[in-house]
């Protein structure tokens, strides 16, 4: 018999996995809609969900949250350091982000 005496929780029937926010547009979604940023060096960013470093997450294909991201610091602000254009503009043209959008 269901109780409701609050020790029950409502669940979705799908879980959706863990949530991270794009700090681009900084919407929390799902973690397979976003891609795993990580600072490399100090001049380079790199894709990968399992690459060692802090890591920032933006949505995937999306070159408009990737213009807000450099725009509104949000590299340099989940980094903890400062991220020259240079290093974003070459995560761009390596990811084929700026295909799409």
């Amino acid at each position: 018999s269901a109780s409701s005496d609050g020790d029950s929780t409502e669940r979705p029937e799908v879980d959706p996995g863990p949530q991270r926010t794009c700090v681009g547009c900084r919407t929390a979604r799902p973690q397979r809609e976003l891609m795993r940023i990580v600072r490399t060096s100090a001049t380079s960013l790199a894709i990968g969900r399992t690459l060692s470093g802090r890591g920032a997450w933006l949505c995937r294909d999306n070159s408009h949250c990737l213009d807000l991201a450099q725009r509104q610091g949000g590299f340099s602000r989940s980094f903890r350091a400062p991220v020259s254009a240079a290093a974003v503009d070459e995560l761009r043209s390596s990811s084929g982000v700026d295909q799409q959008g």
